[in-house]
Order: C-alpha cells, then sequence, then structure tokens
C-alpha cells in the first residue's frame, strides 16, 4: 500500500506541474487504429447461436457441453463456463473465470458490461469476442484498478475499462512480456499505467477523458505505439522507452514505425 501511495502522488505531482502549459489534445478517432496483435484481437468467425435460443437449446445455468469458440473459457453477463463444460452463474464474472483458469488459458469475454474490478495473477490472454465498443468492464471501486496485472505474458485486448476515479484503468504492476492492445480507456484517474514494469507492448489503443493518458514510471524498454489520446495530460515517462511521436493537425498521436 506505500508503494501504491507514493505511486498515486508523484502521479499527482506531475499532473499538478503539466496541467499548467498542457491542452486538451484533438479529438480522437478510434476507427483508425490498427490491429497490431493478431494473435490476440482477431475476430474468429463463429457459429454461436443469439443468447435467447442459446438459453433454450442448452437449457441455462448446469448445462454441460456447452461451445466456447473463440477462447478456453467463456464469460456473458450471467456467468462463464469452459469450452465443452458446465454454465457456472457468478457475480464476478471475468474475475471467477481467471481463479478458474490455467496457464496459458484465453478467456473470450462476450458484449456486455462487467462491473467490477480485475485481478490478474496469471500468464492468460484476456480478450473480448467483439472489440472494445461492445465490451466494457467498469470498476464497481472506483478506488482500484479496473484492471490490475502482477504477472508476466499477460495479454488484454479489445475492452473499453471505465470507472476507477482514483486508481487505473489498466496497471503493469512489476511485469515484463505484457501485451495490452486495442483497448479504450477513459473515465479513470489514468488511462494506462506502467510500474516497474519492462518489454511490454502497448499498442492501438485509445486513452481519452481522463486526468493522465499513459504513465510510465521506473519501466524501460517498452514499445508504446499506435495510441490516441485526448486528456489533460496525454503521457508521461520517466524511464527509457521507445515512443515514435509524430505531431500531426487535428490528432495527437504516438505512432508506430
Amino acid at each position: 500500500m506505500g508503494g501504491e501511495r507514493k505511486e498515486m502522488k508523484k502521479i499527482w505531482i506531475v499532473l499538478v506541474a503539466l496541467a499548467i502549459i498542457a491542452g486538451i489534445a484533438s479529438a480522437n478517432n478510434a476507427s483508425m487504429q490498427t490491429k497490431a496483435f493478431e494473435e490476440c484481437i482477431s475476430l474468429q468467425e463463429t457459429s454461436a447461436l443469439p443468447e435467447e435460443e442459446w438459453r433454450r437449446t442448452f437449457g441455462g445455468a448446469g448445462a454441460d457441453n456447452l461451445p466456447c469458440t473463440c477462447g478456453d473459457i467463456c464469460v456473458n453477463e450471467t456467468g462463464w463456463w469452459r469450452a465443452g463444460g458446465s454454465f457456472y452463474a457468478s457475480n464476478t464474472l471475468i474475475q471467477d473465470a481467471i481463479y478458474n483458469a490455467s496457464e496459458g488459458d484465453t478467456i473470450c469475454v462476450k458484449d456486455g458490461t462487467y462491473n467490477e474490478n480485475v485481478d490478474v495473477n496469471k500468464r492468460l490472454t484476456i480478450r473480448s469476442e467483439n472489440g472494445s465498443a461492445s465490451t466494457i468492464v467498469n470498476a464497481t471501486a472506483p478506488t482500484d484498478h479496473v484492471f490490475d496485472v502482477t504477472t508476466d505474458y499477460v495479454n488484454i485486448c479489445g475492452f473499453t475499462v471505465i470507472g476507477s476515479l482514483q486508481g487505473y484503468g489498466i496497471h503493469l504492476n512489476n511485469t515484463n512480456h505484457c501485451n495490452i492492445s486495442d483497448n479504450g480507456a477513459s473515465n479513470n484517474s489514468v488511462g494506462i499505467v506502467l510500474n516497474y514494469s519492462n518489454n511490454n507492448a502497448i499498442t492501438d489503443n485509445n486513452a481519452s477523458d481522463n486526468l493522465m493518458g499513459i504513465v510510465l514510471n521506473y519501466s524501460s524498454h517498452n514499445p508504446i505505439y499506435n495510441n490516441y489520446f485526448n486528456n489533460i495530460i496525454n503521457a508521461y515517462d520517466d524511464g527509457n522507452n521507445i515512443w515514435n511521436i509524430q505531431k500531426t493537425s487535428g490528432m495527437n498521436i504516438i505512432g508506430g514505425p
């Protein structure tokens, strides 16, 4: 907790100092985002049944042999299930899927709004089925992070993360070799934060309407490409990271090669 408070204090000091000279960046155009990591975020063609027909066909909670065509574990707004397994109702949907996942699994989240704070402490891919526009994770505890990642080799892609008013949308804490891509982070204190984290890829995200967009503390060798910004302070970095910054009229983009 002491370290967390020091990180927040440092960010707020930077925010106050920089806000005097910072302006609101130009409006973003999320439709222009490219897809850099296809293995994580490419959408698979599925023959999944509509939700109402799915319930009639498979009988709802407790049914066996449920399909999950976009991952090892699927999550919807009422529960989760492993491919070919049974349905389990839950109030903390993504978190319960993580608890029941094995290292290396892919968790596929169906369209909807998920009200929870998610702790990720396993090597997993956590992706939406259809992209950030239709898959929202809203912090139930506004003082906690929406996604808090504390282990290496985690992929998070295709979510809109909101509501962490005193925390971060996506937080990498002492992690390496993670991929954060194709997410929208808005209405948080900070959109995406890396603390003591190296060799992670932050690509094709849209950080808008936060106090700060992307912050790197004591973190190095992270490529930050093709992210769009519209925040009070767009970026802060005290390490040695790979930013390819290009200023263009009407848009503030940190772009890739």
